[in-house]
């Protein structure tokens, strides 16, 4: 008999006449969306190869061991615990918060947590997405995605609270969003929080990455919406062709200087701020401690 330590997916034996649904060798089951199997950090395609479909965050630390590698390929003596400090807030409507844990199988709640919950899985389907997400569960503070109204329709917000931040997503859970506002928790951690110009650029071309990564893959479910941050409401005008040149390069590799540029072009040029909403916001915090969070979200670059 042959023993396959990750996981196998050949033809197990009926019971009666029942078949055995996404049954395989280990305590996970396959994410019903993707068809992929999922262990609570990375996905795997079981019928192509046992290694996993994106690159380990951490792969940098271990430069002598595959990125793709599970537990430097020894699955039978090591583990790769991780946190998990994401949650869906009231996700039942009665007052009950859920833990957040990619690709699991969830107790039946609003639609709106449910809205939440799919478009966090498919986050963490790619690259950039799972980046955040894992460095997110290994903090210290909670993250809870609400679906709390921010007083402004169509408008969601993410706000400091006394263990973490707190989403507001206001009905706005489709994945674009969820990125977005998840990235404004982050930049929350890291003491960068607050409405700026330099805070809104970073989170809505991480979001971009997000979708541009996700809706590109063949199996990619929802529609795909253009953002409307990165066109120009002004798209004649030199510098309105010039943020936007900007905005679309930004979404493929940082420069620090076309970054900078669209920062400074955003008031006055992003189609986000058609309805003033961030007229009064300040360029940038004047503490000390911004700085772009956004290039280690991009892909690695191949040698």
């Amino acid at each position: 008999m042959r023993f396959y330590p990750f996981v196998f997916t050949g033809n197990a034996p009926r019971k009666g006449n029942r078949a055995p649904l996404n049954q395989i060798n280990c305590s996970e089951e396959r994410d019903e969306e993707t068809g992929y199997g999922y262990f609570g950090a990375r996905y795997m395609d079981h019928e192509l190869m046992t290694m996993w479909l994106s690159v380990d965050p951490m792969a940098g630390k271990y430069p002598s061991i595959s990125p793709y590698a599970y537990c430097a390929w020894n699955p039978v003596k090591l583990v790769d615990p991780d946190g998990r400090k994401i949650w869906i807030y009231n996700y039942d409507g009665k007052g009950t918060n859920l833990r957040f844990e990619p690709g699991k199988t969830r107790p039946m709640g609003t639609k709106a947590a449910q809205e939440q919950i799919r478009s966090l899985n498919r986050m963490a389907q790619t690259d950039a997405g799972w980046k955040l997400i894992y460095r997110m569960d290994k903090l210290k503070d909670n993250f809870y995605i609400s679906n709390k109204s921010t007083g402004t329709p169509q408008t969601s917000a993410t706000t400091a609270c006394s263990d973490g931040a707190m989403l507001k997503m206001n009905g706005n859970n489709d994945i674009r969003s969820i990125a977005h506002e998840l990235f404004h928790a982050f930049q929350i951690n890291q003491g960068q929080g607050g409405t700026t110009y330099y805070n809104e650029v970073e989170a809505y071309v991480f979001s971009e990455i997000v979708c541009n990564q996700y809706f590109s893959k063949p199996n990619a479910k929802g529609d795909f919406r253009c953002e409307t941050a990165f066109l120009s409401r002004h798209p004649q005008t030199a510098e309105g062709k010039e943020y936007q040149d900007a905005m679309s390069k930004l979404a493929i590799g940082f420069n620090n200087k076309l970054f900078n540029r669209a920062v400074d072009l955003f008031q006055s040029q992003s189609g986000a701020n058609a309805t003033g909403i961030y007229d009064v916001a300040p360029y940038k915090k004047c503490n000390g401690n911004e700085n772009p969070l956004l290039p280690s979200f991009y892909p690695s670059k191949k040698k």
